[in-house]
């Protein structure tokens, strides 16, 4: 008599055990899809951001060299790059040129990886 009972208390406490775990696994999973779906929210926030910055841009406002580049934070298709000029930050470029006070207006430096390029 006393074996079955003590043999019931084991399973019982096998049973909490195996709860306690099927809880904690579950919770895992849940932080997990928490996880996945604001690196989602924040992966379309930076998209929307960026093709915002690509209908702003009139195309073909600089007439130099143009460099293809695919930009990473859109993928719709490759961008048409323009180097600013060399030793002039963005935002205190006194260039004439329109394409500086373009990057400068919509500080794209930040937008595109840290790429000192604009879109056209």
């Amino acid at each position: 008599m006393k074996k079955e009972e003590e043999e019931g208390e084991e399973e019982g406490e096998r049973g909490r055990r195996r709860k306690k775990k099927m809880k904690r696994r579950e919770e895992e999973e849940e932080e997990e899809r928490r996880k996945k779906r604001r690196r989602k929210e924040e992966e379309g926030r930076r998209k929307r951001r960026s093709l915002a910055v690509l209908k702003a841009v009139p195309r073909g406002m600089y007439d130099g060299p143009v460099s293809e580049y695919s930009c990473p934070a859109v993928e719709l298709r490759p961008l048409r790059l323009v180097p600013l000029p060399p030793n002039s930050p963005s935002e205190t470029c006194t260039s004439p040129d329109s394409h500086c006070q373009v990057h400068a207006a919509l500080k794209l430096k930040t937008l595109h990886k840290n790429h000192s390029y604009f879109v056209l």
